[in-house]
């Protein structure tokens, strides 16, 4: 099964307004006040998937972008981790283990004629 992760922003839901500025230091606001980013993967990663708004980011594009150096042992769990934490800084509000409405992320059969029938 493949994973897919990307970065939405949803003000009609009635919760608070990102604004994500990417040019120079990355910095997100929340209505206004900047929020506190994580370590330099997390900054990264986020990087990659603003970069990539609105489009599917693959795990492996995400892994092979971001430890590419082959330092991390298990970049996957690494990579989720990541995601964890940055969904809790972008996203404090959200119940534990509910779904997120600013990194979202989709699971999807792999694709292939061998695989679908």
């Amino acid at each position: 099964m493949s994973h897919s992760t990307g970065v939405f922003d949803d003000p009609l839901k009635g919760r608070p307004v990102l604004r994500y500025d990417l040019l120079g230091r990355l910095r997100v606001r929340r209505d206004g006040v900047e929020i506190q980013l994580g370590a330099r993967k997390e900054r990264a990663l986020l990087a990659m998937l603003l970069s990539n708004a609105n489009r599917v980011v693959s795990t492996d594009q995400l892994v092979d972008a971001l430890w590419a150096d082959g330092a991390a042992k298990n970049p996957q769990n690494v990579l989720w981790v990541n995601i964890s934490k940055l969904r809790s800084v972008l996203d404090p509000g959200r119940p534990k283990g509910s779904d997120s409405t600013v990194l979202v992320t989709r699971y999807r059969p792999p694709k292939g004629p061998d695989v679908l029938h």
